[in-house]
């Protein structure tokens, strides 16, 4: 099978992404100096913009994106990407990993023998999951923001561009694939990433 990429959705991604982007600096220009953790530490770039122009694109649409057109063994996959970042970050929980892993597996037995049930359930609902995943992904940029001092109320200002996108990349998820979103979400991040090392 041969790859290949076409052109005309290439040009609406890009097209969409850079208008979406320029909405997005122009917040980010206004919330800048209140918010200096979004400036990248130049002596930890190099890992750190590998992070975020590739492992973020890709983690994050694989986890709040890839279920939109509901994958057999999505479940499965969750947690288990849930039980590595975890182990990551909390070395010493052994008991709470082995809870994750036991959510895994049953989430693939689960999924092996209903999977029409809850298909139909999801598509039932796929508006009302396409919000709630959209909107647990805009909560958790709010740690890119020193928050000490700010009003609760002024988060979903604050977190607006990553709703814009998550959108965004939804629409081009399901429209396009799996690969235009992360291609999206990969492209945007650059511009932001750009303009952060710019100022």
């Amino acid at each position: 099978m041969k790859f290949f990429i076409n052109f005309n959705i290439f040009k609406t991604v890009i097209y969409y992404t850079s208008i979406l982007s320029i909405i997005c600096i122009l917040h980010y220009l206004l919330t800048y100096n209140y918010y200096p953790s979004n400036k990248i530490n130049i002596n930890n770039r190099g890992f750190l913009w590998l992070i975020i122009l590739f492992g973020a694109p890709i983690f994050e649409e694989l986890v709040f994106r890839y279920p939109l057109k509901y994958p057999k063994y999505y479940f499965f996959i969750l947690f288990v990407i849930i039980y590595f970042f975890v182990s990551s970050t909390y070395r010493s929980n052994i008991f709470f990993f082995g809870i994750l892993l036991i959510c895994a597996i049953f989430f693939l037995l689960v999924n092996v023998k209903t999977p029409k049930i809850i298909e139909a359930f999801f598509k039932k609902h796929f508006v009302v999951f396409f919000v709630i995943f959209n909107i647990i992904f805009s909560m958790l940029h709010l740690y890119n923001f020193e928050l000490e001092g700010t009003k609760k109320a002024f988060y979903i200002i604050l977190i607006l561009p990553q709703f814009l996108s998550g959108l965004l990349f939804g629409y081009f998820r399901m429209k396009f694939g799996f690969f235009w979103g992360v291609f999206s979400h990969f492209y945007y991040n650059s511009i932001i990433l750009g303009l952060n090392v710019l100022i």
